[in-house]
């Protein structure tokens, strides 16, 4: 990348149907003499502290492995007219990806709601539907059910079939009771070309650019429907330019 221009307000006509902002880059072209590069980054959860979150719900530090390599390479086609530039990048990640959920309790899944409470430890009464009945003051009133806990024999069955998908709490917190270690994959290659041409005073130049990437999120359960594996996706952009440089004049005094 040659240079790149973040554009977050009053965008010009070019960058319509879009919101926020925008990042314009311009890739880098070649010359008469080769030139190229190497570069690496490497992070690894063996340099890390454990996130304040894990320490709070006692979850060990999440695994992560970042590798990222690639060169660029740019010269001569022909001397003075055709030039080109190469870039090529791979990317791997594992990265920690934490599922911290609110699940119902041990208790409220066999019905029972005595142990409920708002955070202001008021307790939240759970009525009865079927007592349901005109008040004569105006409106309906109903009943609580007794003891706040619903009969095992008044819980639909569709609804224990759907408690079944949900796994149990991890934890006696009233909130975010269930935490799962988790980690995320993912893997991108891309490609950037580019081919630069002049021509008296007209210069031409093409590119061409390919992501191909792949990402895989583990399902914990079908409560929690994840990606999964997202299989592979690639992004193709081709681009051309032409500009044409201005005539010079001399004059003689």
């Amino acid at each position: 990348m040659l240079e790149f221009k973040v554009v977050t307000n009053g965008l010009s006509a070019e960058f319509g149907r879009t919101g926020g902002g925008v990042i314009t880059a311009a890739t880098r072209a070649g010359s008469n003499a080769f030139h190229g590069s190497l570069y690496g980054y490497i992070r690894s959860d063996k340099f890390n502290a454990n996130s304040w979150t894990n320490t709070r719900n006692n979850v060990a530090r999440g695994k992560e492995d970042i590798k990222q390599s690639g060169f660029t390479l740019g010269g001569p086609i022909t001397k003075d007219r055709t030039f080109f530039f190469v870039n090529v990048e791979r990317s791997k990640s594992l990265t920690p990806d934490n599922l911290i959920r609110t699940l119902p309790t041990l208790l409220q899944r066999a019905g029972d709601f005595s142990q409920t409470r708002t955070s202001a430890g008021q307790l939240i009464t759970i009525y009865d539907p079927l007592t349901t009945r005109p008040n004569p003051a105006g409106g309906f009133i109903r009943d609580p059910f007794p003891g706040n806990v619903i009969p095992a024999g008044r819980i639909d069955p569709i609804t224990k079939a759907i408690l079944d998908h949900y796994p149990k709490p991890t934890n006696d917190n009233p909130t975010q009771n269930f935490v799962q270690e988790r980690s995320r994959t993912s893997s991108v290659l891309p490609v950037v070309v580019r081919v630069d041409h002049t021509a008296g005073r007209h210069r031409l130049f093409g590119s061409f650019r390919q992501s191909n990437s792949e990402d895989s999120s583990p399902t914990v359960s079908a409560a929690f429907p994840d990606p999964g594996t997202n299989g592979s996706s690639s992004i193709r952009t081709i681009s051309a330019s032409r500009s044409r440089l201005p005539r010079t004049t001399g004059r003689m005094s």
